[in-house]
């Protein structure tokens, strides 16, 4: 494992973003607490006469004090409700979620991210390439279709049916 540096542990960048999923994830936790909640207002409002009840409809059918039709109104309720909280606490969705978070990162956010959970090392600004590494992110790619004469640095690809070599980009 890289060594983490203390720069990147204190990065505000991946501090605003880690609060901002630990923020959905409360509030995701929270939210079957709500549910109970407003299904407890909404069974106190229908336990009220229907004289108190000034913006709710009376029905001329009723069965006690809650009418049939505020019956079926509360129960598909409830079951939207449900059926939206287990999309929620299903761990596909939370997968989505942190995938679509990870898929808006830009390079140096997740970079940084991985070299704080110790996924990956930091780069020294001063650490010359080695032999074999690229050293120019985007080299001369040249491509012949007939063998060299002198295959050095050439490779053949039989995905493209050619003879391969980068050159520049290579620290010799």
């Amino acid at each position: 494992m890289g060594t983490k540096s203390t720069e990147t542990q204190a990065d505000p960048r991946i501090t605003k973003i880690l609060s901002r999923m630990e923020n959905q994830i409360a509030k995701l936790e929270d939210l079957p607490e709500t549910v109970k909640v407003l299904d407890n207002r909404l069974s106190s409002l229908e336990e009220q006469p229907p004289e108190e009840k000034s913006d709710m409809p009376v029905s001329l059918e009723t069965s006690g004090n809650i009418s049939t039709s505020e019956l079926e109104l509360r129960d598909t309720k409830i079951s939207e409700l449900e059926s939206q909280i287990a999309l929620l606490e299903s761990p596909e969705f939370r997968d989505n979620l942190i995938l679509e978070w990870l898929n808006n990162l830009d390079g140096d956010s997740y970079y940084a991210l991985g070299v704080r959970k110790g996924y990956l090392e930091e780069i020294s600004t001063e650490k010359q390439p080695e032999a074999g590494e690229l050293r120019d992110p985007s080299p001369d790619v040249i491509i012949s279709q007939e063998k060299p004469a002198d295959m050095t640095g050439w490779a053949y690809s039989k995905t493209l049916n050619c003879y391969v070599k980068l050159e520049g980009g290579m620290n010799e």
